[in-house]
């Protein structure tokens, strides 16, 4: 019984008041905390549907230059990654590092690339709708 009392108090403590200027009275609301949750999935699945076309898609622009080439799929190809700067087509280590990590996962399927950038795309998209709901 105690634990249903402090559930209620904890409650209570919750509520926000705003005051209604035409009417003078108190408004008063509980905190949703499903909206948070419905606006993340709804945006998920705006970022999931505008990319369809990706999951059909092979490599295209300039993907084949940014995979691991083939001579870079060893530990050697590792190491020239982090201390030849020329070894890559633009010097981003951690980048193709994480690329070089892709390889080994799955090869040279795009599909697997293409699902990676779209799950860090909406981690990216999920956190700024977090920071400006904060706001």
């Amino acid at each position: 019984m105690a634990k249903r009392f402090q559930y209620k108090k904890a409650a209570i403590r919750d509520f926000s008041a705003k005051i209604n200027r035409r009417t003078g009275l108190a408004e008063f609301r509980l905190p949703h905390p499903n909206r948070d949750w419905l606006g993340g999935m709804a945006l998920i699945l705006a970022i999931v549907l505008t990319y369809t076309p990706v999951w059909w898609a092979g490599f295209i622009w300039d993907d084949a230059a940014h995979v691991t080439p083939v001579g870079m799929r060893s530990m050697e190809g590792l190491r020239r990654i982090w201390f030849y700067p020329g070894a890559t087509q633009q010097y981003y280590p951690l980048i193709h590092s994480i690329f070089w990590v892709e390889h080994r996962l799955w090869g040279d399927a795009p599909l697997a690339y293409h699902l990676v950038n779209i799950v860090l795309f909406s981690c990216s998209a999920l956190l700024l709708l977090k920071i400006l709901r904060r706001l």
